[in-house]
């Protein structure tokens, strides 16, 4: 049985936020036909009402805006730049590059590494590429070829992880986990000064509160079962495990090498920050892969502290 842990999800209205943390966003026609979340992020609706969010004063800011899946349901969408300890950026690319989100970006440092969290977030990415072209791009395996970019690949080899070519601060302080059992080649990143997770389609938190926060549209008008996808939910349950999993074992040692990281928070893509409880939240979303685990169903791999 899971822990009864309280996991916080405050509810976050941007206009409440500091001032250098809250942006108001004028409409910037940056999407084109060619981008394949053009049908969702329309430039009435998703060029306006940005979020711009610290999460942790002068280390972490979050970009939250409404997002509707096939343009339906709002999911929301969330971009992340965070400080490392050398004053460079790390950054998870999956909203627009608005002159508003670059100027805060260039504010909080120089960005020398961008992370493609999906293969399927790769809609903006070269909007980061193209703006910050010294920084190196970090993606899913595949994603050089969609987005025509030279892109440092995982591959489905789990003891290569591109990351560790390169500096040490980079890798004394942001770990990865690529999840090639699952359906969207999903990459889980740690934080770990701050024991963050950022991480795209492995763990949705709706409805997005704060991703809806300064849109006239609501974050709970939900048309679709994406309405009730969170982490202590069956649905989200069945979903990381009978719909989204291509190889149950690949992702029952993914999961558990997560579980191993010491984090408390979570920043989604998709949904509302998890500002602590996290770990608790993980081990809800992924239930059914730690029962296998408990059970001996994947032969060599171990116990987890989840219970």
């Amino acid at each position: 049985m899971l822990p009864m842990v309280v996991i916080l999800t405050p509810q976050i209205e941007c206009s409440a936020m500091p001032k250098l943390a809250t942006i108001s966003v004028r409409p910037t026609l940056l999407i084109t036909s060619k981008s394949p979340f053009s049908k969702s992020f329309s430039p009435a609706l998703a060029m306006s009402d940005v979020c711009i969010r610290e999460v942790i004063k002068g280390t972490i800011l979050t970009f939250s805006k409404p997002f509707k899946r096939m343009g339906v349901a709002p999911i929301g969408g969330r971009s992340t730049a965070i400080k490392l300890s050398d004053s460079s950026v790390w950054l998870l690319a999956s909203t627009p590059l608005t002159d508003e989100t670059r100027q805060q970006i260039d504010q909080l440092g120089p960005v020398k590494y961008i992370a493609v969290a999906d293969i399927e977030h790769t809609g903006f990415t070269t909007q980061y590429s193209d703006a910050y072209p010294n920084a190196k791009v970090y993606g899913p395996e595949g994603s050089a070829k969609k987005l025509g970019i030279n892109v440092h690949e995982w591959t489905a080899d789990k003891n290569h992880n591109p990351m560790e070519y390169d500096d040490q601060v980079l890798k004394n302080e942001i770990k990865a986990e690529y999840f090639d059992g699952f359906i969207n080649r999903d990459i889980a990143f740690l934080h770990v000064p701050s024991k963050t997770l950022i991480q795209a389609d492995l763990l949705f938190n709706l409805p997005a509160n704060e991703q809806y926060s300064k849109s006239k549209e609501s974050a709970t008008n939900f048309t679709s079962w994406f309405g009730i996808l969170k982490p202590d939910s069956a649905l989200h349950q069945r979903f990381v495990y009978n719909v989204a999993a291509t190889n149950k074992k690949s992702m029952a040692h993914s999961v558990q090498k997560v579980d191993q990281w010491d984090f408390d928070r979570i920043i989604p893509c998709h949904g509302d920050v998890i500002e602590t409880g996290g770990k608790t939240a993980w081990r809800q979303a992924y239930k059914l892969y730690f029962d296998d685990i408990k059970n001996g169903k994947f032969p060599g791999v171990g116990s987890s502290g989840a219970q």
